[in-house]
């Protein structure tokens, strides 16, 4: 059986702590997370024992408010987990060590926005009658090719993602391309 060796933690922390934190820091920004959110994470990894608000506000000197904020989008984004309550009554709360839970978690969040906002767009584009194309030398089947490669690419991210599809099938992304290439050439006859 191994034995925890408990670094005994105050307001000064060992460099090597510090530096590591930090940087973490600036690697989950990279990725589009706050930089405090790897700080606390890493605390929180590294931890002997899970930590409360206070803990990590002491250890990081960083304020209640943003130890607050930035512990509940880590819990959204399921990079920490509440893990009970310390003698004090506060919340405690320690790392997720399941790193592939927390990417499956961020890509659902982040992704889910993308697709829903591309998708949108995409139908705005689809939906101008082709005198409108035309004065910008925008070819209809070139959108109605663009729409369905790109919904592929959507269902396919979404699938990824264990996320329902507003499509189910290519049959389908390719009825809808094929709507969009009638409804400008039907345009283009009147």
């Amino acid at each position: 059986m191994h034995s925890v060796q408990v670094i005994k933690e105050s307001k000064q922390q060992r460099p090597e702590i510090e530096e590591f934190s930090y940087k973490l820091g600036e690697l989950v920004h990279k990725w589009g997370f706050k930089r405090i959110h790897g700080r606390i994470w890493s605390r929180l990894f590294l931890s002997a024992r899970p930590l409360d608000a206070a803990d990590l506000i002491e250890q990081l000197d960083i304020s209640k408010a943003l130890v607050s904020i930035s512990l509940r989008e880590l819990l959204d984004f399921n990079a920490v987990e509440e893990v009970g309550r310390s003698e004090r009554g506060t919340n405690l709360f320690r790392a997720n060590s399941d790193l592939q839970s927390i990417y499956m978690a961020v890509l659902k969040q982040r992704e889910q926005r993308l697709i829903t906002e591309t998708r949108a767009a995409l139908s705005v584009l689809g939906n101008l009658d082709v005198a409108t194309l035309g004065t910008s030398e925008i070819d209809p089947s070139q959108v109605a090719a663009l729409a369905n490669h790109l919904e592929l690419a959507l269902n396919l991210l979404s699938e990824t993602l264990g996320q329902k599809s507003e499509l189910k099938s290519e049959s389908e992304i390719e009825l809808r391309a094929q709507q969009t290439v009638e409804k400008a050439t039907a345009s283009l006859s009147n």
